[in-house]
């Protein structure tokens, strides 16, 4: 299995299974976001300090109070709640608490995604297509409880690697 983001030439790689990264899509909504809207959400990792609130998912009585931009954010969000909760099982229990909690959010998620029809060229058309161009890949975590959701945490490390090396340079140490 390879955690990684969308980028195309992953799919190249022979006998893996891509995972691709949850927080990749959902920033995506966010991006899709009017500033105001924007302050009452946050993105929050499941590794971060802050505690998470649940997001409430909106049901079809309150969707005429939510904009799709938003709704796609909150199933991404509401993903990564749960997420949390589970970071300190063992994979097994892990797998088997994606499988009865969070499948049935992919479903809704998926099921609403396929009745929006954004504007051509806008940001919400980019997070649709995103979505939809790595239906598979996203859910692929659900495979393997050792899997994330999202590649934040090797994509920080990566960072720090990168920035050790380029002190170490500076430094002339290299």
């Amino acid at each position: 299995m390879l955690q990684c983001d969308g980028y195309q030439g992953y799919g190249s790689v022979e006998d893996v299974v891509l995972v691709c990264c949850l927080a990749h899509c959902r920033r995506k909504f966010y991006e899709a976001l009017p500033a105001g809207r924007k302050k009452k959400h946050k993105l929050l990792d499941i590794r971060s300090e802050q505690d998470m609130k649940k997001p409430v998912l909106p049901d079809e009585n309150d969707l005429k109070d939510w904009i799709p931009a938003e709704i796609g954010l909150v199933y991404c969000n509401a993903l990564f709640y749960i997420e949390k909760q589970l970071k300190e099982m063992t994979a097994e229990d892990r797998k088997a608490a994606r499988e009865e909690q969070e499948t049935p959010i992919w479903e809704a998620f998926w099921k609403w995604l396929d009745t929006v029809n954004p504007l051509g060229g806008s940001k919400l058309e980019t997070g649709i297509i995103y979505a939809d161009n790595h239906r598979e890949t996203l859910m692929n975590y659900l495979k393997d409880g050792r899997c994330e959701i999202s590649n934040n945490a090797a994509e920080r490390r990566a960072i720090l690697v990168n920035l050790s090396v380029c002190q170490r340079h500076t430094e002339g140490v290299l």
